[in-house]
């Protein structure tokens, strides 16, 4: 049986570089950006438009009268409906609303994804069913891209973790299908050598601290389980041609 070969990318700024032909493509900011987008749509949000630019995300959130939310540097924009916090996003504020979205990392590292096979969100929150979802599709190459932080420029140790354990739970389940290139291979070593849970790992990582030094212990806290959402953000165009992400599985 032929396998195939599955990769990482460390930041976002590393996409551009690489062809995404026939690739699916699965794109984490485990702090907060696909936290959030995935609790958004998990509490019923018709959509979560993903925009790089505050002034755009505005324009956007006005044509489509969506509720627009986002950050930059973990802080809430002034003048925005939402941050970026998935405790924000409950049923009662979200539900049958589109969302824009924007954020420093995950919402670059989404435009940047566009042109893949297929293009989901991961987290920790989703992470068993995005496993089961690449485990049903066609087989094909598949990209994990961790956003990273500072602009998808530097590494983010909890988007590497994600990756390594969504890696080691793929060749678990399915060790014949899959050929690990190098980024894949150093992604689940990472993950190996942790040794404890996530939500231990998650103390001593940089980004981390920074989020608990601004008072936003509780993302965190959210961000670090595991397996408590079956919801599985998938990357689709609107009649205008935008991308957006709704749940896998509902109408279009």
């Amino acid at each position: 049986m032929k396998e195939t070969s599955l990769d990482v990318v460390f930041t976002a700024r590393d996409v551009p570089c690489r062809d995404l032909e026939g690739v699916g493509v699965v794109v984490v900011d485990v702090l907060r950006a696909t936290t959030t987008l995935t609790a958004a749509l998990a509490a019923g949000a018709q959509g979560v438009w993903p925009v790089d630019d505050p002034e755009k995300a505005r324009a956007l959130g006005r044509d489509l009268g969506a509720l627009v939310g986002g950050e930059r540097e973990g802080l809430a924009l002034p003048g925005f409906d939402l941050g970026n916090s998935p405790l924000e996003y409950t049923r009662e504020v979200v539900a049958g609303r589109p969302i824009v979205l924007t954020t420093s990392n995950g919402t670059m590292a989404l435009g940047h994804s566009r042109e893949g096979r297929w293009v989901i969100a991961g987290c920790f929150n989703n992470l068993e069913a995005v496993a089961v979802h690449i485990e049903a599709c066609e087989k094909g190459p598949v990209l994990i891209v961790c956003a990273g932080t500072d602009r998808g420029s530097r590494l983010s140790e909890e988007d590497l973790l994600f990756a390594g354990v969504l890696t080691r739970r793929l060749t678990e389940g399915d060790p014949s299908r899959w050929h690990l290139q190098e980024g894949a291979i150093a992604a689940r070593e990472y993950a190996a050598e942790q040794r404890r849970s996530v939500a231990e790992a998650f103390r001593e990582m940089a980004h981390v601290q920074y989020l608990v030094h601004l008072g936003l212990g509780d993302d965190v806290k959210w961000a670090s389980q595991m397996g408590t959402s079956d919801t599985v953000a998938v990357m689709v165009e609107d009649a205008a041609g935008r991308p957006y992400l709704k749940a896998l599985g509902d109408d279009e």
